[in-house]
């Protein structure tokens, strides 16, 4: 029997399909999108910033990634325009 295991969430590169919690609000799942957009599309900048500082850890490093991405992903879905028109 092979049984395939999938995560309940994320981008499958394989099947080219994201998964999203049907729990999270719609700024929730822009933020996600947008997150994984980050790796997707700046993946190896990212890599790179972590890579040049001095983490001690793999978890450290992880943690740093995902910091970037978040501060990629939140750049992305501010809005801008409305704050600039206020």
């Amino acid at each position: 029997m092979n049984i395939e295991v999938k995560p309940a969430r994320g981008f499958d590169r394989e099947t080219g399909e994201f998964r999203l919690a049907s729990r999270l609000s719609e700024g929730q799942r822009a933020f996600r999108m947008a997150a994984e957009l980050s790796f997707l599309e700046a993946g190896d900048d990212i890599a790179s910033l972590v890579e040049e500082e001095p983490f001690t850890s793999d978890a450290s490093r992880n943690l740093a990634q995902r910091g970037l991405a978040s501060y990629f992903a939140a750049a992305t879905v501010m809005p801008y325009a409305l704050m600039h028109s206020e």
